[in-house]
């Protein structure tokens, strides 16, 4: 919550959402963006303490769209929402945004992951 930006300050709604279709593979965006690859994961399995890993899991995206600021400032005016806009090159058409994500994770049941070391509190 920000003063400036006020309580209801939002790029997408439920109106017009930013939709992200993630992908392992490789995109086919729209110019002027150029492919990139994700990878998926590689999965472990510690069967003495039943623990599943995944490392390297990589998701990407970049033929999505960003639409204008909502909501922005308190004055009730559009002068918060054109100063975003601007300086964030908003709306944005698909081809001019990416998201990357890298993840890895660890999955088990409490009592293996209780029984080495991890109290959860």
């Amino acid at each position: 919550l920000s003063p400036f930006l006020g309580p209801v300050c939002y790029l997408g709604s439920a109106a017009h959402p930013i939709v992200i279709a993630l992908t392992t593979g490789t995109t086919s965006p729209p110019p002027p963006a150029q492919p990139i690859s994700g990878q998926p994961a590689e999965f472990i399995h510690i069967p003495i303490i039943g623990i599943e890993q995944a490392f390297g899991l990589t998701l990407v995206s970049n033929s999505f769209s960003v639409p204008a600021a909502s909501g922005c400032g308190t004055s009730g005016g559009n002068l918060v929402n054109a100063s975003i806009d601007h300086k964030l090159g908003l709306p944005s058409p698909p081809g001019r945004n990416a998201i990357i994500i890298h993840a890895n994770a660890e999955q088990g049941a409490s009592t293996a992951v209780l029984g080495h070391g991890v109290t959860g509190e």
